[in-house]
């Protein structure tokens, strides 16, 4: 009896909708981020202390190099927190020139184009589908795009750390991955309708009753 009452009340259906897969991981442009990637630039004539603040940007120190413009640009600061000397005003004004075109026109410029690659993972919930039968399926296949997206994005950082740099490692072209995935997600959306219909259909549970 508790069967049929579960039934008519359908509590049993799996209410969750599948996920829809946005456009920007099919649209992605895999001959543009390649010659992005492998575009070589010029890297101009730096002074040490130019070098010094560009290292600080391409490993990965260019929040603690924002933490120098900020304190440098500081009217009251009369000293250097790191070797303790004194500093004139033109001493100050000439490390924040450099500290900002190295922010600026290096890291803004360079980094905007390569960043519109980032992609975010594709985030899903599958424990409600688990008793159907694409559901381990739709997960490996969206394990495997999750762990190319983080590759992909590891490689195009890697530019962003290091624009000067000519980078020829490859990007992953997971096309294929989400056709499949797309395929097997419309499977466990019928899937899941039909295991919806039967969670409902008491006629059977009725008739399993009479017979007993």
């Amino acid at each position: 009896m508790q069967e049929l009452e579960k039934a008519k009340q359908g509590s049993g259906k799996i209410m969750e909708e599948i996920i829809k897969i946005s456009d920007a991981y099919k649209n992605f442009n895999y001959s543009t981020i390649s010659k992005l990637l492998e575009e070589s630039i010029q890297q101009p004539i730096l002074s040490e202390r130019e070098k010094y603040l560009l290292n600080l940007v391409e490993t990965g120190e260019k929040d603690f190099l924002q933490k120098q413009l900020d304190y440098f640009s500081n009217n009251e600061a009369r000293y250097c927190p790191f070797c303790l000397q004194d500093i004139s005003d033109d001493y100050k004004a000439g490390l924040v020139a450099k500290i900002q075109s190295i922010l600026s026109d290096f890291v803004k410029e360079h980094c905007r184009k390569l960043s519109e690659f980032l992609l975010e993972e594709i985030n899903f919930n599958f424990t409600p589908f688990i008793k159907l039968n694409s559901c381990m399926e739709s997960s490996e296949l969206l394990n495997k795009i999750n762990s190319s997206i983080q590759e992909n994005n590891r490689v195009i950082q890697k530019k962003i750390n290091s624009p000067y740099t000519c980078i020829y490692d490859d990007i992953i072209d997971i096309t294929f991955l989400l056709i499949e995935l797309e395929k097997s997600l419309k499977n466990l959306d019928k899937e899941r309708d039909e295991y919806n219909k039967n969670i409902v259909n008491t006629k059977s549970i009725i008739d399993r009753l009479v017979s007993i």
